[in-house]
């Protein structure tokens, strides 16, 4: 079995029978989401500046996962 986050890291002919492909996958909007917010920061409803990250930590604390770089942090 194939999960949609995932996508992006496996070879193409892993997952023929969906519609998804490199940059074209759940992790696509994360990394568009990512990009666009250095490009034009936004303000948070506190005021301060609005900045994420991808949150290592947690991933590097799992044996498994199905969410490689999935697990974003409020810098």
């Amino acid at each position: 079995m194939v999960f949609d986050t995932t996508i992006e890291d496996l070879p193409e002919e892993i997952g023929p029978e969906r519609p998804r492909g490199r940059s074209n996958n759940p992790k696509t909007p994360i990394f568009e989401f990512l990009k666009n917010l250095e490009k034009e920061p936004k303000k948070a409803a506190d005021g301060s500046a609005l900045r994420f990250g991808i949150d290592k930590k947690i991933e590097s604390q799992l044996l498994i996962t199905v969410a490689p770089d999935g697990f974003l942090q409020r810098i």
